[in-house]
């Protein structure tokens, strides 16, 4: 899955969301490339274009660039960020949260909820909410699946 997959009914809605955003921030990604901000702060930010691909752009970077994502950790994050903030549970679909399968483990860090401490989206299950193997290294956000989507910003 490259993208969400998003009803008529979800972009008018996001339309709404975009147009209440636009008008508190001041930000050029948010003005020129179609979007709804998913996270701003802490680490790098991200965005929801209304064709359903995610952007995001690390602030911590040398040369921060604007990149497309594929990586479902990064689809299922966005997809519970925006369900919880904005309520579009519609966005919760079967193919980026399946059920655990048999054999699975409850995730130990978020305890199967898919978030730590009800705050930030468990990186341990990338958001699953169940793991395969606990010996598994932790999942940090992987990069090769992101495309670039503008020069780097300066």
């Amino acid at each position: 899955m490259e993208r969400l997959s998003l009803s008529t009914t979800t972009v008018e809605r996001l339309r709404d969301i975009q147009a209440e955003q636009m008008a508190c921030y001041n930000d050029p990604i948010l003005r020129d490339h179609d979007v709804v901000v998913i996270t701003y702060g802490l680490g790098p930010s991200e965005y929801l274009r209304l064709d359903g691909k995610i952007l995001i752009l690390d602030h911590d970077e040398e040369d921060p660039a604007l990149v497309a994502t594929a990586d479902e950790y990064d689809l299922r994050t966005a997809s519970l960020i925006l369900a919880r903030r904005y309520d579009l549970t519609e966005l919760l679909i079967p193919e980026l949260f399946p059920v655990k399968p048999k054999g699975a483990s409850e995730c130990r860090l978020c305890g199967g909820t898919r978030w730590i401490q009800d705050k930030v989206v468990c990186f341990l299950c990338r958001a699953l909410g169940w793991v395969m193997d606990e010996a598994q290294p932790l999942p940090f956000m992987r990069r090769e699946s992101r495309i670039l989507i503008s020069a780097p910003l300066r």
